[in-house]
């Protein structure tokens, strides 16, 4: 065959399979949730109970999925563990890159022990770091992530749970916030589909 046919084959292949992958981004499916764009991430350092440091930018490379929790919490925290629960067991394998993070919004009442008997409870132990501190250290996370609590008029803490689910890609960016009445196979679709980013 003639080299020049040949370099024009493989030029107008090269053009196909371009406008192929091109088009398959293009019409790739939007992720669930709300659309928070690219918006970096705000970093934070706080320790689980174990008094293990977690920080925010050390699991560059991973999907984070960050919540806001409290263990006295008798109806969204146990539901948003169990969704948890359920998505980690979706992903299989995949959940060597993604990570779990729920951040206390009860600095008082989440102590270790607390927080250690929530994640038995949930089944979820080793699946979600769930990061306590002391109330200095979790306000300036609380306003970062626009979640928020208060003190009621006997001084008796009333925490306005957000049940704010923000699910962070490979690169730190804040890509969508699904809120506590999520199912599952959205969170697992929007995991998949930052994994292959």
């Amino acid at each position: 065959m003639n080299p020049t046919k040949i370099k024009m084959r493989r030029w107008l292949g090269a053009l196909v399979l371009g406008l192929a992958l091109g088009l398959g981004v293009a019409c790739a499916p939007p992720l669930k949730g709300i659309d928070l764009g690219k918006e970096r991430a705000p970093d934070f350092r706080l320790s689980d109970a174990r008094g293990n440091s977690i920080a925010l930018a050390d699991l560059r490379g991973k999907v984070v999925v960050l919540t806001f929790l409290y263990t006295n919490c008798v109806n969204e925290c146990p539901l948003i563990a169990s969704k948890f629960r359920n998505t980690a067991n979706q992903l299989g394998d995949a959940m060597k890159q993604v990570a779990f993070i729920a951040v206390s919004t009860d600095p008082e009442g989440d102590t270790p022990l607390a927080v250690e008997k929530f994640l038995q409870e949930q089944l979820i132990q080793g699946q979600l770091a769930y990061l306590i501190g002391a109330r200095a250290q979790l306000e300036p996370v609380w306003q970062a992530y626009y979640v928020a609590t208060a003190t009621n008029s006997s001084s008796v803490k009333s925490l306005l749970q957000s049940t704010r689910v923000i699910v962070i890609d490979k690169q730190g960016n804040q890509r969508v916030d699904l809120r506590g009445d999520f199912i599952p196979a959205d969170l697992v679709f929007d995991i998949r589909a930052l994994l292959s980013e």
